[in-house]
């Protein structure tokens, strides 16, 4: 039995009650803030590119530099991680388009991908499958697929989470984790038939 001193906290309030600190620009805040979403933004952000380049670290820091500069601006409408993914998947979507990043890719040399395994994956619908394996699979379903996927089946987001994420309404969310759970699934046996 709870005595009268304990509170039961609703998480919508401690998240509240976390906001109301960033935005005062409370230094712990900040960095319960980086030390939280540090690892989750780097896999999003090595997903988003196709892995590990030498660029993932400054996208990063470039999501949290963002935040800390419009933090004011943050309605609540929607949880901080999910406005934190949403600032990711934008930045990523500037470096896709950057002169940079074109000049590069036609000129022949692409940037070292590596393998970067998610820390604390959830619920997966394909449990039995090697990560290196399920990471090429995954290579193969098209971004807007393959990202709705990885929020839903590794961040355990919300359909509605997602779709503040990636800008689309929530029915296009499950089309799209539909069709790319599909999709995964065809690589995976395809892999499994050549042996790949």
């Amino acid at each position: 039995m709870r005595g009268h001193s304990e509170q039961v906290v609703e998480p919508d309030l401690l998240e509240r009650v976390w906001m109301d600190r960033l935005r005062v620009h409370d230094s712990a805040a900040w960095d319960e803030l980086v030390e939280r979403f540090n690892a989750p933004l780097t896999h999003l952000v090595c997903s988003l590119l196709g892995g590990w380049c030498e660029d993932v670290p400054d996208i990063v820091q470039d999501s949290f530099v963002k935040a800390f500069g419009s933090i004011a601006r943050f309605r609540g409408e929607c949880s901080l991680r999910t406005w934190l993914f949403r600032i990711a998947v934008n930045l990523c979507r500037d470096y896709q388009k950057s002169a940079w990043r074109r000049r590069v890719d036609l000129q022949g040399n692409p940037s070292e991908t590596r393998l970067v395994e998610p820390q604390g994956v959830a619920e997966q619908p394909f449990r039995d499958v090697e990560w290196e394996q399920l990471r090429l699979a995954l290579s193969r379903v098209p971004e807007k697929e393959r990202v709705c996927v990885e929020l839903r089946f590794i961040y355990q987001m919300t359909g509605r989470e997602i779709s503040a994420v990636v800008g689309c309404t929530e029915s296009t969310v499950w089309s799209r984790i539909y069709a790319g759970l599909k999709r995964l699934r065809a690589a995976l046996s395809e892999e499994e038939m050549t042996g790949k």
